[in-house]
C-alpha cells in the first residue's frame, strides 16, 4: 500500500472514533449525566427537607420540655386561685390566719358565689377574646373577731402574703364593751377570696 493511501486510511479511521466517541458522548454519557445531576438535585433537595423537619421537631420537643417545666407554676396559680369556689379551704385559712394573729373569730358569713363580669367591649376582636378569658368567681366573707390592734395589723399583714388569693374590702373597728384593757377592740372584716371559673 502506498503511503498516501496509509495516510487515508489513518485520517478516515481517525475520523470514524471521533465520530463514535461524539455518539457515545451525546447518546449514552449525556442522558446519564443529566440522570444524575437530577438525582443529585434531589438528594439535596430532600435533605434539606430532613435538616428543616430535623429543626422543627427539635423546637416542638424544647417547647413540650419548657411546658412540663412549667407546672410547678401551674400549680402555684392553683394554690392562689383554685379551680373551684373551695369555701372551706378559704374559711380553713381565715381561721389559721386569724389563730396565728391571735384573734378570736366570733363569727363568719359567706355570701354566695359570684362572678366577676368583664367590662363589655365594642369590637368584635374584643367579643373573642372575651370568650378565651373566662371572669374569676368570688366568695365573700363577714368575719366578726376581737382582738388587740397589733393582732389586726398582723393579720392583715398575713392575709396579704397568703397563698391563695385574698382581697380585704373592709374593716369596721369597735371598742370591745366591757374590756378591762384600752387594747382590745371589735372588728367587721370583709374579705374577697376568688377562684377560677369552669
Amino acid at each position: 500500500m502506498k503511503q498516501s493511501s496509509k495516510r487515508l486510511a489513518s485520517v478516515i479511521l481517525s475520523l470514524l472514533f471521533l465520530i463514535a466517541a461524539l455518539v457515545v458522548l451525546f447518546d449514552l454519557i449525556q442522558p446519564e449525566y443529566a440522570n444524575v445531576m437530577a438525582a443529585k438535585s434531589q438528594a439535596a433537595g430532600e435533605q434539606a427537607f430532613l435538616d428543616a423537619e430535623t429543626a422543627a421537631v427539635a423546637q416542638a420537643q424544647s417547647l413540650v420540655s419548657a411546658y412540663q417545666g412549667q407546672s410547678q407554676g401551674q400549680q402555684s396559680i392553683s394554690l392562689a386561685l383554685p379551680p373551684s369556689e373551695d369555701q372551706a379551704g378559704a374559711l380553713a385559712q381565715i381561721y389559721g390566719i386569724a389563730q396565728n394573729s391571735a384573734l378570736v373569730i366570733q363569727n363568719v358569713v359567706i355570701s354566695p358565689p359570684t362572678i366577676q363580669m368583664q367590662p363589655s367591649s365594642v369590637t368584635d376582636s374584643g367579643n373573642s377574646a372575651k370568650q378565651l378569658v373566662k371572669p374569676p368567681g368570688a366568695v365573700s366573707f363577714q368575719i366578726a373577731t376581737t382582738g388587740s390592734y397589733e393582732s389586726l395589723k398582723n393579720f392583715i399583714s398575713q392575709l396579704e402574703t397568703n397563698a391563695r388569693l385574698f382581697d380585704l374590702k373592709g374593716i369596721s373597728i369597735a371598742q370591745a364593751s366591757g374590756s378591762t384593757t384600752k387594747d382590745f377592740f371589735n372588728y367587721n372584716i370583709t374579705v374577697v377570696s376568688y377562684y377560677q371559673t369552669p
